[in-house]
């Protein structure tokens, strides 16, 4: 995942949010977030939207960095708090017909951000310390189909705040964006290292072939769901 904007004050503003005064030091461009790395939740306290930081993947006997909204909609994580991860672009894989593992870049055409459904919980035991979060995936729509099986749930931001609420899950937003939201970017491998976190990770590279749908079941987590 991707949240390419410096100026996290910035971000917040866009979200009509707020944020710690000493969480803005926390926050620094990214293009290549990997599990255990910072991330950025929008969440509902106390009637407000809040910008606070958390740790990407639930701890456990192994990290869980993503869950299927198949499984959240029957009843998995049913008592994690409903957050959303902010990033404005996320990457797939697709197996290219020379065997290589090719990438790509999905992001807002007109750069907006996007609001990834997700639930954390603590890492710690009281409920104020910080937490640690899990993305939710679906089926894709067309605009990930020929790369990937699976995306993450993205959520328009006219439904954020029914997601945020406490109280039954909305299981109508455990969708796939509409068709053509999302611009498909196919960038080069220099971002499969998670030691490359620059620029180069989301430029355009040339694509001479039309990814297929991958044989896998690996997420842009580069993890199975859960």
């Amino acid at each position: 995942m991707s949240l390419t904007k410096a100026d996290l004050r910035q971000v917040a503003e866009e979200l009509g949010a707020e944020v710690a005064p000493d969480d803005l030091s926390r926050h620094r461009a990214r293009y290549n977030l990997a599990p255990t790395d910072l991330t950025w939740l929008l969440v509902e306290h106390e009637g407000k939207r809040r910008l606070v930081p958390s740790e990407w993947g639930l701890p456990g006997a192994r990290r869980v960095i993503n869950v299927r909204g198949e499984n959240v909609a029957r009843g998995a994580f049913a008592h994690h708090r409903r957050v959303a991860i902010v990033v404005d672009g996320f990457y797939e894989w697709a197996t290219a017909p020379d065997g290589q593992r090719r990438a790509f870049w999905f992001h807002d055409a007109a750069g907006q951000l996007l609001l990834v459904a997700a639930v954390d919980a603590p890492l710690a035991s009281s409920t104020k310390g910080p937490t640690a979060c899990c993305l939710i995936t679906t089926r894709p729509n067309s605009d990930v189909k020929p790369v990937h099986n699976r995306m993450p749930v993205i959520l328009p931001a006219a439904d954020v705040a029914r997601w945020l609420a406490s109280g039954e899950l909305p299981k109508d937003l455990l969708a796939p964006l509409p068709d053509g939201a999302l611009e498909r970017v196919p960038v080069s491998s220099y971002v499969n290292s998670v030691r490359h976190d620059d620029a180069r990770c989301i430029e355009r590279q040339p694509q001479p072939y039309d990814a297929p749908p991958s044989s896998d079941d690996k997420s842009s987590t580069k993890t199975r769901d859960t």
